[in-house]
């Protein structure tokens, strides 16, 4: 018998966080089982898009078993997809639109979402973080988000956070790198400062891989309170984890991850010890078992000619 490769779509907004998603539950499968996976931009599945043209096959891919999106943009998308081509929908998210449209929806526990068949709870969200099985504790990263809806910025105090990070541990070599949400002026407060500029790697010069394959290698890892994916990219690793405060616009399901995490004893509090050991997430596994569980055909085998 041979097996055929599971055919996965994974559409795409172009928006990093949601693409970690997305990649991380891929990554996952295709450790389980033989895939094939196609990029999709949700541009080609838009509403918009389809009622110019109908719901007609897409003549270059072949058709999928599995899509997969994350993201409000994905929704229509995936619904779109799934008609015109076939194949399980899988979404990424609490969705807007009522759960059972689709598949399968992979929900955040922090999104506080009522128990569905077609629905599985994650802690956190997905990401493709695999950790090393030895990290090294005398290396350390350090990632910092921006404002967002949730979170106000303030550019001094987040500095001074770093500095005594970096002051008070001087045997850890450490690497600090923004993201596309930092704004300028932090950035160039870093690379003004003597002891942080030289540490300091900006996201726009590195490889699109370069966060993931460092962080399951290094021993610590400081994060900005407002980066929940990077917080749960950190959490999938076997380093120790610390969070940097940022201003709360409001006090909401988000906004409170960090202080349920510390309160868990899963990330630093200051500069204080989690009290606690804490699981190494691996929830994109989790949900890939969970997955070929619920559809076992997607080993799919035909006898050799």
């Amino acid at each position: 018998m041979k097996n055929l490769p599971a055919i996965i779509w994974r559409l795409t907004d172009k928006r990093r966080g949601h693409d970690q998603q997305t990649i991380g539950l891929s990554n996952a499968l295709s450790r389980l089982i033989e895939v094939e996976t196609y990029l999709v931009s949700v541009e080609s599945y838009r509403i918009r898009n389809i009622l110019r043209r109908g719901f007609s096959r897409n003549p270059v891919l072949p058709p999928p078993h599995l899509i997969i999106g994350a993201g409000h943009q994905s929704q229509n998308a995936l619904i779109a997809a799934k008609k015109s081509e076939g194949g399980l929908s899988i979404c990424l998210m609490k969705p807007s639109l009522p759960r059972s449209w689709f598949d399968l929806c992979i929900i955040p526990e922090h999104d506080q979402t009522p128990p569905r068949k077609n629905t599985i709870e994650t802690i956190g969200v997905l990401n493709p973080v695999v950790p090393n099985e030895v990290s090294s504790s005398s290396t350390g990263v350090i990632l910092i988000g921006g404002p967002s809806r949730h979170h106000d910025w303030n550019t001094e105090d987040l500095v001074a956070q770093i500095r005594t990070i970096i002051d008070t541990t001087p045997g850890i070599s450490w690497t600090i790198t923004n993201s596309r949400r930092t704004p300028s002026e932090t950035t160039n407060l870093i690379m003004g400062d003597r002891l942080l500029k030289d540490k300091f790697l900006q996201i726009e010069s590195l490889p699109l891989d370069w966060i993931n394959n460092t962080l399951g290698s290094c021993g610590h890892i400081w994060v900005s309170a407002d980066s929940v994916s990077m917080i749960f990219e950190a959490l999938s690793t076997r380093a120790k984890v610390g969070i940097i405060e940022v201003p709360a616009k409001r006090s909401d399901r988000i906004n409170s991850i960090a202080s349920n995490l510390q309160h868990k004893g899963w990330v630093y509090h200051g500069l204080s010890e989690p009290k606690i050991s804490r699981p190494c997430l691996n929830e994109a596994h989790r949900c890939a078992l969970a997955i070929l569980k619920r559809w076992p055909h997607l080993t799919i085998s035909k006898t050799d000619c």
